[in-house]
């Protein structure tokens, strides 16, 4: 059954939202122009949020393509363990260019507690884990690598292997939503404010034309990496004040975002990236994966008011996918809100936990 959830006030309950309803329209009119209700400001993460509590974080290593991948296992608590035996498991991926110590325990802790364990890594290439290339996205690889820490998590006698669940947010959430239709040992696909990919956005946001001269710029870099041997890095991010090719993407929001986290709880966060990274995201798109997730149900959470990743394409993901399917709004005036923030980080993961409730039984 298609359910399609509306983003609610901040004062409803959570079972007051849980009702069916056509797509909102704050969500087109977010589409068109957001500029009276977009707050690009971002403050310290929400107080307690990457706390563990009685979670217990264990550091793991598994192998993906012959690199070794540095991993996170969040366990429930113990007194949970013992009385509830093998827990179902989630592979939990996060956003690009970011590493396992951001965002992702704060889903990850919450998760646990409700009796999943969890599994969080560093892509290749990126913070404690090995690559060839280091600071280099290519969506084909990162799609690997959750499949490959699919396989440890199933590998380990004390998960429910029947039971796991693939979750992304951002970035992670196109490359799950891609991984979901690719590899049927998923019980269950969320993608959390998920980018599905650059190609379509940046050729919605350039016209043709402007994708075209970013096509020729990209092609023009290879021969730049060429000439150099190797892959170049560069500063991935700047604010948007800063002068045209001080960095690959100059935009606030993002640019405070890792720059404040890299201070406040993740000093392995580091601000580059390859230019090679920025052709391979550019080519890139999920949305085409997502009739091809069937029946595996998939929910998919993103903010009502988003300009990094507009809910239009959260949209199309919900509504080119088969049933089972669910799509919930929160009430965001950013994208980095449900990262970290609350409510929003809040209300998303109650949402995702209610909803596995519901699909993740024994």
């Amino acid at each position: 059954m298609r359910q399609t959830i509306v983003p609610p006030s901040l004062t409803d309950s959570w079972e007051d939202r849980m009702t069916t309803h056509d797509l909102p329209a704050r969500v087109d009119d977010a589409n068109a122009d957001v500029s009276d209700r977009y707050d690009p400001s971002v403050p310290p993460p929400s107080a307690g949020v990457y706390d563990l509590g009685d979670v217990t974080r264990l550091e793991v290593s598994f192998p993906s393509d012959g690199h070794r991948l540095a991993g996170h296992l969040y366990l429930p608590p113990t007194p949970q363990r013992e009385r509830d035996g093998r827990p179902p498991g989630v592979v939990l991926d996060g956003p690009a260019t970011s590493v396992k110590e951001i965002t992702v325990p704060v889903y990850a802790i919450r998760l646990a507690r409700a009796g999943y364990m969890v599994l969080t890594f560093d892509r290749r290439g990126f913070g404690e884990s090995q690559g060839t290339v280091r600071q280099q996205m290519n969506p084909p690889d990162n799609v690997r690598d959750i499949r490959n820490a699919t396989t440890y998590l199933l590998s380990r006698d004390d998960v429910d292997p029947e039971r796991v669940a693939g979750v992304g947010v951002c970035y992670g959430g196109g490359f799950m939503l891609q991984a979901g239709a690719l590899d049927r040992r998923y019980r269950a696909i969320a993608c959390i404010g998920a980018a599905y990919g650059s190609r379509e956005q940046m050729r919605d946001d350039m016209g043709h034309d402007g994708w075209i001269e970013l096509m020729r710029t990209l092609a023009a870099q290879r021969q730049v990496d060429f000439e150099a041997g190797r892959p170049l890095a560069y500063q991935a991010g700047a604010p948007s004040s800063s002068p045209p090719g001080s960095a690959l993407l100059l935009a606030d929001e993002p640019y405070d975002f890792y720059t404040n986290r890299q201070q406040q709880i993740a000093p392995s966060w580091v601000n580059l990236l390859t230019q090679e990274s920025m052709q391979n995201m550019a080519e890139y798109d999920a949305i085409a994966y997502a009739p091809l997730v069937t029946p595996t149900p998939l929910l998919v959470v993103h903010g009502t008011v988003d300009p990094v990743i507009s809910p239009r394409y959260a949209q199309q993901v919900h509504a080119s996918a088969g049933e089972p399917k669910t799509i919930v709004w929160i009430e965001t005036s950013n994208h980095i809100q449900i990262y970290d923030i609350e409510p929003y980080v809040g209300q998303a993961t109650t949402a995702l936990i209610d909803w596995l409730a519901k699909h993740m039984l024994a």
